[in-house]
């Protein structure tokens, strides 16, 4: 059952998802054939503008975002006046009367979402569908990626020649009552949108097919930080069997030279785990824990990127441990911080940011 699915449902009012409502003002109800539709998109409002820029996509599927869309008629009671249907992303409603009608969003109470653009006046004409203008929706979120592989060397990374393994569940919480839970497809790979960013979020494999054990990370469950709007990769590993040999060579074939064993490939390192800020006498300390993942050197360092705004550049500080004052911060405004580790190949994937006010 998909998150949503098991906390939505219930009711639509206080629940998790994006309700839209359409209030009528239009007068006595029609005859079918005097009634037309509405139909239109719901989303994601990545900059909160209300304005749908290029890369701002839909609300998601999968039963995830799904949108209540309901139509409440001005003049008559429920249920004859007010029906509802589920929509992922995009939501029709027909059989409306002929007339003028408002279109806007009601928010729900889960985790800070918003109306970014709404209240849309449009005309339902007998026999027509009519569009109505984008409605755009942000929450704090973003979402958790991967694949579930079958590891049959055991070494906690994924080869080439490595399946992906389907029907593993992956159960993920941020804070939500009773979790969620997902499905690894075909490939073995998932997603999970609508993480709450800027929090711990335990994301684990509850259930793989064989029961394999797990070779990374550690017993199949892992804390991570989601930045906004961006999507944090945790792959998992179990170690199953790998395919059968190939049979030896008859006697009478001709010898055969094996190929020579290609080392090991060393890589940047994974992100900075649990990063931490605090507001200091002097500053901001930020603290984190050594990536799970080296990329088979070791790590010589870290860089820690200040900026007074999510998408700004701002300035990177280097440390040679897993801590650090930031000094000369303006006193009172949102700083965020995000961390990446350093070694012999290069710099690794930055983590999720953090924010903090110097001096509040």
């Amino acid at each position: 059952m998909g998150r949503w699915q098991a906390a939505v449902r219930p009711a639509l009012a206080a629940a998790l998802a994006v309700a839209l409502v359409v209030v009528a003002r239009a007068g006595a109800p029609a005859h079918a054939e005097d009634t037309g539709s509405l139909t239109g998109t719901v989303f994601f409002d990545t900059d909160g503008d209300g304005v749908r820029d290029t890369g701002e996509p839909p609300l998601d599927g999968d039963d995830q975002a799904q949108v209540g869309v309901c139509a409440d008629h001005a003049s008559l009671p429920a249920p004859e006046g007010h029906r509802c249907t589920w929509a992922d992303g995009t939501w029709t409603l027909t059989g409306l009367a002929a007339g003028s009608w408002t279109v806007t969003i009601r928010i729900g109470s889960y985790q800070g979402w918003t109306q970014t653009a709404g209240g849309h006046v449009v005309q339902v004409d007998a026999g027509s569908t009519t569009p109505v203008p984008e409605l755009g929706t942000v929450a704090p979120v973003g979402s958790v990626a991967g694949v579930v592989w079958n590891d049959h060397d055991g070494d906690g990374v994924r080869e080439p020649g490595e399946p992906g393994i389907a029907g593993a569940r992956v159960y993920a919480n941020d804070g939500a009552e009773g979790g969620f839970t997902y499905t690894s497809d075909a490939a073995g790979g998932y997603r999970i949108p609508y993480v709450v960013a800027d929090r711990d979020v335990l994301v684990r494999i509850d259930r793989v097919p064989g029961d394999l054990p797990s070779t990374a990370p550690p017993g199949a469950s892992v804390r991570l930080q989601v930045d906004f709007a961006a999507t944090t990769t945790q792959d998992f590993g179990f170690d199953g069997e790998a395919p059968p040999a190939l049979p030896p060579a008859s006697p009478t074939s001709a010898p055969t030279t094996s190929a020579p064993t290609t080392p090991a490939t060393t890589t940047v390192p994974s992100n900075p785990r649990r990063v931490r800020v605090r507001a200091v006498r002097d500053g901001v300390r930020v603290r984190w824990r050594p990536p799970s993942r080296t990329g088979r050197s070791p790590v010589t360092g870290y860089e820690v990127r200040v900026a007074r705004h999510p998408r700004a550049a701002g300035r990177t500080i280097r440390s040679d441990r897993e801590r650090l004052v930031v000094t000369g911060l303006e006193a009172g405004r949102r700083h965020w911080f995000r961390v990446r580790a350093v070694n012999a190949v290069g710099h690794g994937e930055w983590s999720a940011r953090r924010a903090v006010r110097p001096g509040a």
